[in-house]
């Protein structure tokens, strides 16, 4: 994923939109995404994976610190609905360019009041993501 990020952040304006409207990112983000659930320790999060990620938006806070967020899609599992999940991935580098983020924290869906994972629709807009580490159903620190 990192490859990804480091083609995006040194590309042109012009250039983003392309690597945006081709999915490459996004493909990537999906599967990184896919792998999440086996990290977190929440067992609800474990009834879902990530087949589709859409709205995705790159956002540089600082020299070497990034947060990739969006909108997650997973297809039914056994009980769990079809759902969609906003998420956000931050990455920290710890030296310009580095090849591996010496941090990534992974933030996913709604909590709800049992620990679950719930649906971005029930919140009204799609795009609205919890505000503090306890509003959401899934948080993992990667690395």
């Amino acid at each position: 994923m990192c490859a990804a990020v480091w083609k995006w952040v040194s590309a042109s304006r012009e250039d983003r939109v392309t690597i945006e409207r081709e999915g490459e990112l996004n493909s990537v983000v999906e599967h990184y995404l896919s792998r999440v659930p086996g990290m977190s320790k929440n067992p609800a999060s474990s009834e879902y994976w990530c087949d589709l990620v859409e709205s995705l938006l790159i956002e540089q806070y600082d020299r070497g610190r990034y947060k990739i967020a969006g909108n997650g899609y997973s297809p039914a599992m056994g009980t769990s609905p079809t759902t969609n999940y906003v998420f956000e991935i931050e990455m920290k580098f710890a030296k310009k360019r580095a090849r591996t983020p010496s941090a990534v924290d992974v933030r996913i869906g709604h909590r709800g009041p049992n620990s679950e994972l719930v649906p971005s629709s029930c919140f009204g807009r799609r795009n609205q993501r919890p505000k503090s580490d306890d509003d959401w159903a899934v948080v993992v620190e990667v690395l």
